[in-house]
């Protein structure tokens, strides 16, 4: 092996800004991970780049060449699903931006739509009405390329502010579960209080597609004004949903209401695809060209399962170690295939996970891509990487690279750039002042280098119910650093 020499003389700043940002350790409704809950990569998505992760998401309408086998059926749409009529799922709908993954719903008078239509149910053709005049409505959908069984599935979103879907659901094995269909705004005056529920189906398509189980939860704000945390596992026998971390009720094949004909048989045991898109529903209104465009904002997706739940088996590899940082910025580059944790350990250690987790506890989180990680307050000798992803697989072990001094993290000023926060040490909330605009989220870095997305409240307030009791430095773009203890 090659030896790289290194000279690790980095800040927390630096780590912060060029560390690849990590998905938070455990549901919001288990923060202590009482459920031994594994955060699976395949499914989850901070939403942090420029543009959409395609070995992770697939959009509807998008050509995929040498597509063959389930889920291609034309070549752009899984499960043969091209949008709810009158809409149309288009791939230019769908776009990450701002750390947030938008579906927008637009309207498209230009618009080429197909001329599939729907004779035998609504009477709708793509584009429009049921007198055949123009409604060029389009919207988005987003779908995973892996399938998976039971788990815990979370989504940190705000629905749009028109009469159309924000949905969070999965499809596959003759049944799909629908974590929520929103409608963010309804023009009849009788249904404002529609603005503050989700639905929630479960639907077996033996059954002519129609719900099995269907109910409506309330909310106390309408779901297109803030974002919020909802939050739904799934097991063998039961689904139970969770709204801000709060218990909102466990539905079970006793719950079952409709169509009744096979009784009320679990059928919920098969993999599923994970999707997020919008969606007309004509029996509940039309969106119009005043609400257009209106989006779907995701901040994240997070899927966790249980060790014997998860079915990878597809070690992750690294490609292209890059030391030229490091004489500057204490920082190590890799490719890395799959998001996964990467270890720093000294030259030597077996792959062996307890071994390589003996030898470094800390670990650095990396979405699939390119990783830079920080070698601060590592003793001079010879390192090498290993990753190890979500399901335990281990790669192999990087080239081995040499540090040849470390020196301490600098300290950072609580208070700079007029942005202060107030109470410091805090527990569960802690208000920001100095803000010149608004922002929904922040990130928070921890000691290890291990950094986490935390919501910013209408007043302002931090929301730290998320994060572990320790030290954390506050980033935000355009402000500097700002110390923080979670108590």
């Amino acid at each position: 092996m090659n030896k790289l020499k290194v000279n690790t003389a980095a800040t927390l700043i630096l780590i912060a800004i060029s560390f690849n940002l990590t998905a938070q350790d455990y549901p919001l409704s288990d923060p202590d991970n009482t459920g031994n809950w594994i955060l699976n990569g395949d499914f989850s998505d901070e939403f942090e780049g420029d543009s959409l992760n395609r070995s992770r998401w697939h959009l509807q309408g998008e050509y995929i060449a040498g597509c063959e086998g389930d889920g291609c059926r034309d070549g752009i749409y899984y499960n043969g699903f091209k949008g709810r009529w009158p809409a149309q799922f288009t791939p230019n709908n769908a776009k990450v931006d701002g750390g947030k993954l938008i579906l927008e719903t637009k309207w498209e008078p230009e618009f080429t739509f197909l001329s599939n239509c729907d004779e035998g149910n609504t009477g709708y053709c793509y584009g429009k009405d049921l007198d055949g005049n123009p409604l060029p409505v389009t919207t988005a959908g987003v779908n995973s390329l892996k399938q998976f069984t039971y788990g815990y599935m979370e989504i940190y979103s705000k629905a749009a502010n028109a009469e159309i879907t924000s949905s969070f659901w999965t499809i596959g094995s003759g049944a799909e579960i629908d974590m929520f269909e929103m409608f963010g705004k309804y023009e009849a005056a009788n249904r404002k209080h529609k603005e503050k529920e989700l639905k929630f189906n479960l639907i077996e398509w033996g059954n002519g597609f129609k719900p099995r189980f269907e109910t409506f939860i309330s909310t106390d704000w309408r779901v297109a004004d803030d974002y919020h945390t909802y939050g739904f596992e799934w097991d063998d026998t039961s689904v139970s949903v969770y709204v801000d971390g709060e218990f909102q009720g466990k539905y079970t094949g006793a719950d079952f209401t409709k169509n009744l004909d096979e009784g009320r048989d679990w059928t919920f045991t098969g993999s599923q695809r994970l999707w997020v898109d919008q969606e007309c529903f004509p029996w509940n209104g039309l969106p119009n060209e005043e609400d257009l465009p209106a989006q779907y904002q995701i901040e994240y997706i997070r899927v966790w399962q249980k060790a014997d739940q998860i079915e990878d088996t597809t070690a992750p590899t690294f490609a292209d170690l890059d030391h030229t940082l490091a004489l500057n910025d204490g920082l190590v580059s890799v490719t890395v295939s799959e998001q996964s944790r990467i270890f720093l350990v000294p030259e030597g250690i077996e792959r062996d996970k307890t071994k390589i987790e003996a030898a470094n506890a800390k670990s650095f989180i990396s979405n699939e891509g390119r990783a830079s990680v920080p070698t601060n307050g590592s003793t001079p000798g010879n390192y090498i990487l290993y990753a190890i992803d979500w399901a335990g697989n281990i790669s192999d072990a990087s080239e081995s690279f040499t540090i040849e001094s470390a020196p301490p993290v600098l300290g950072i000023s609580p208070v700079l750039n007029n942005l202060d926060i107030f109470p410091n040490p805090a527990a569960d909330f802690t208000q920001i002042s100095g803000l010149k605009e608004r922002h929904d989220s922040v990130r928070v870095i921890n000691t290890l280098g291990q950094s986490f997305k935390v919501a910013v409240l209408n007043n302002q307030s931090i929301d730290l119910r998320q994060l572990t009791t320790g030290m954390y430095v506050i980033q935000i773009p355009g402000y500097s650093p700002v110390r923080l203890l979670k108590k």
